[in-house]
């Protein structure tokens, strides 16, 4: 069952984030990496992120992130 989007705040370019558990576990070679969001696709669970040290954006699923809270 999908999470309802008012169970999530909704993650915003400029947002700062990290790998969540499932994220870690799918992808092993990212799992302490942070990062900033840098775009979102309106029409899929598709995001941008640029990890902190990367010279490029790498493209994941909603649900391989969390935001850090400020």
């Amino acid at each position: 069952m999908k999470p309802a989007s008012s169970d999530r705040r909704k993650l915003q370019v400029g947002d700062r984030i990290k790998m969540s558990a499932l994220g870690s576990e799918r992808s092993p070679v990212l799992p302490i990496k942070v990062g900033t969001v840098t775009g979102i696709r309106s029409d899929s669970r598709t995001i941008f992120v640029r990890f902190d040290g990367n010279r490029t954006t790498t493209t994941l699923h909603r649900d391989y992130i969390v935001p850090i809270d400020a």
